[in-house]
This record gives structure tokens, sequence and C-alpha cells, in this order.
């Protein structure tokens, strides 16, 4: 099983104030956080895209994505849900109240040591 994680859930701000959004994934059986990607501007066709990479990526892994948990943002449409049904999987909303929340406490920060290529 996979959990999707994205919209205003994770947002973070740059020391500019900027907001960006990040979109990762939690393939649960193997514990690996996926980062998708990060943006200032997420929309539905750039949360799908980063999903077919994903999808393709633990597919080459030979990690299988059976369900995959999200929330009810508008961001993850049916061609969002498509990604994985093409692949075996199906992609299922959670028990959210309809709207993304501004911080999800099930989603703890994920930290991790910085490596070279993220030091500045």
């Amino acid at each position: 099983m996979v959990a999707a994680g994205c919209s205003g859930g994770r947002t973070h701000e740059t020391i500019r104030l900027k907001t960006l959004y990040v979109l990762f994934f939690i393939h649960l059986s193997s514990r690996r956080v996926v980062l998708a990607g990060v943006t200032a501007n997420p929309d539905a066709a750039w949360v799908t895209q980063q999903g077919r990479n994903v999808a393709m990526d633990l597919n080459d892994q030979g990690l299988a994505v059976r369900i995959v948990l999200r929330d009810h943002d508008a961001k993850f449409t049916r061609s969002f849900d498509d990604v994985f049904g093409s692949q075996g999987g199906a992609a299922a909303a959670g028990d959210g109240a309809g709207q993304a929340p501004t911080s999800s406490p099930s989603t703890p920060p994920v930290r991790s040591a910085p490596t070279a290529q993220h030091r500045h």
C-alpha cells in the first residue's frame, strides 16, 4: 500500500516567505518515503505527472502498488487515480472532511541529514 501526501497538508516557507508544496508518497510495506516533487504552484496536471513518475519508479524497483490513499484535495483528479489503476492498483480518498487540512498531525515531518547534492 502507498499513502500519498500533498496539498496544504505539507507546505514549507522559504527564507523569502515563499510557500512551497511538497508531494510525497510512503510505500508502507517497504517503509520508503518517496519525494515526488516540490512546487510553488501545484495543479492537477503536475500532481498526475508526479504520480506517473513515482508509479514507474516503484514498478522498476519491483514494489507493487495496490492502494493509494490520498486526501480530498481537488488536485487529486480521476487522471491521478487512473495512473495507479492502470497498474492494477486503486486510489482511495481518505476519510477527511472534504478539504485539505492546513496541518496534518498524522504526517510527521521527515528529517534527514543533508546530502552532497542538497548542500548550498
